[in-house]
């Protein structure tokens, strides 16, 4: 099993479209992101990295708000958006809880 969370694009999108956008959340190249088909990821992370987490959102609504389809992947599966939200919110508020704890052991 896949323990990563990741953003493909949808089959029809303009990469074009996409290029600036997937380039503020990944240090990729421009032939780099060319490269890529529906089938590839666009952006991939290890599921318990909250920043990457919040990058696959951040992309995800950017792109969602240019009109390109795309959809999100949590354990090689393909799930809502609301379950990253609802994944975010979980990191936030575990961070929260031990947050005080672990500033005392510094």
């Amino acid at each position: 099993m896949e323990e990563t969370i990741g953003l493909k694009v949808k089959q029809g999108a303009s990469l074009a479209k996409c290029v600036n956008i997937i380039r503020k959340h990944e240090s990729l190249s421009i032939s780099g992101i060319k490269k890529i088909d529906t089938v590839s990821y666009v952006l991939v992370y290890d599921a318990a990295d909250d920043t990457g987490l919040e990058r696959i959102i951040a992309c995800y609504e950017k792109l969602k708000e240019i009109g390109i389809e795309s959809c999100v992947f949590w354990l090689g599966e393909e799930v809502p958006i609301q379950t990253l939200y609802n994944l975010s919110q979980t990191y936030k508020e575990i961070d929260a809880q031990y947050a005080p704890d672990l500033a005392d052991l510094e």
